[in-house]
């Protein structure tokens, strides 16, 4: 194949569509990695519970007077929400 025959052919009519196209390829790319993550973190925490069901339960007002996370600002939802429990 020629360089002649490279430059000649025509790029696609609408890159608007492309562009949109591409964009939400990317945005359900996200998606199934925020998917995923949230599975392997599931996974990670069954395999802590099992390792460590028969070891006696701390309360959690104990857990949170003994590391003073009242105090500290809460850097996601799932934090905040077990801080004001």
């Amino acid at each position: 194949m020629s360089n002649a025959s490279l430059t000649s052919a025509k790029p696609p009519g609408n890159w608007t569509q492309l562009n949109k196209q591409l964009a939400q390829a990317k945005a359900l790319l996200r998606q199934m990695s925020r998917t995923v993550e949230g599975i392997e973190d599931a996974r990670t925490i069954e395999r802590a519970k099992r390792a460590n069901r028969n070891k006696p339960r701390i309360p959690r007002a104990q857990v949170k007077k003994d590391c003073s996370w009242t105090d500290q600002p809460a850097a996601t939802p799932w934090l905040a929400e077990f801080l004001q429990t």
